[in-house]
């Protein structure tokens, strides 16, 4: 299947191009489901069986990340500078939302899930022990896998390089 979104979400069947649905409302940040048939937007789940649609925010997030397990998404709120994880099984926020200085542009996690990585318009990137705040929200650890290791990091602020803007000049 194929989705398409904007002020409504298109969903299509990818060897046909034949519409399967149609949802009114206006959808963004579209992450399937290694299943293929769980649709994550914005703001909703949507099980493609069934055509069941559950809401996971009550407001719109400017981007979503599923973690590698697809257990949980991280989900980043422009308006109040956070970013929230939802535990996708009961459709329940884990923990408090992690609030930063300035204007959140994106998040994604490392490959095996116990970290989350999120990036800001001040320049900074910032590095969140996802083990470390499933445990003390009280969920159980193998929602993500945990390494004791790393288990002392909550949060640390790593600056960004600046990036040159690279021009390539004609050849005279």
């Amino acid at each position: 299947m194929i989705a398409t979104s904007g002020n409504h979400l298109d969903i299509w069947d990818a060897n046909t191009g034949a519409l399967l649905q149609t949802f009114k409302g206006f959808f963004s940040c579209l992450a399937w489901a290694s299943d293929g048939k769980t649709l994550i937007t914005g703001i909703t789940k949507i099980d493609t069986a069934t055509w069941t649609v559950l809401d996971v925010r009550k407001s719109f997030a400017n981007s979503i990340s599923l973690s590698p397990n697809e257990r949980i998404l991280a989900t980043t709120d422009c308006l109040d500078q956070t970013v929230q994880l939802w535990n996708l099984g009961t459709n329940q926020l884990i923990g408090t939302p992690l609030h930063y200085e300035s204007y959140v542009t994106s998040a994604t996690f490392y490959a095996d899930g116990k970290f989350l990585v999120t990036s800001c318009n001040n320049g900074h990137l910032y590095l969140s022990d996802v083990s470390a705040i499933v445990k003390e929200a009280g969920l159980p650890s193998d929602i993500v896998s945990f390494n004791t290791f790393y288990s002392h990091l909550q949060r640390q602020r790593i600056r960004s390089p600046r990036l040159m803007q690279h021009r390539d000049q004609p050849q005279k």
